[in-house]
């Protein structure tokens, strides 16, 4: 399964979770910044799963480096401050 749901089975009929998954793959399509960015907020607010934390983490070792630590590669690439990670859970 891809991250935030892409490749889900669904149940027979069921159209509007493909028309969902086909939004969020337009979303996305060319952008991978912006599909990491996303889940990096999503798992700042403890809301990430965690096979979607480890895929993250793989996507962004492969295409930045760094560590185990995806969140903290992102933010020294990005040159974004530590504080974000709290700033953004207590929005």
């Amino acid at each position: 399964m891809g991250l935030f749901g892409f490749g889900k089975k669904r149940p027979n009929g069921s159209q509007a979770p493909a028309r969902q998954d086909d939004a969020l793959r337009s979303r996305y399509e060319g952008r991978p910044l912006l599909l990491i960015l996303d889940n990096y907020i999503v798992d700042c607010l403890g809301m990430l799963a965690p096979d979607k934390r480890d895929g993250m983490g793989a996507m962004v070792q492969k295409t930045f480096g760094g560590g185990e630590d995806w969140r903290k590669t992102i933010r020294e690439r990005l040159k974004i401050h530590d504080s974000l990670d709290e700033r953004i859970r207590q929005s």
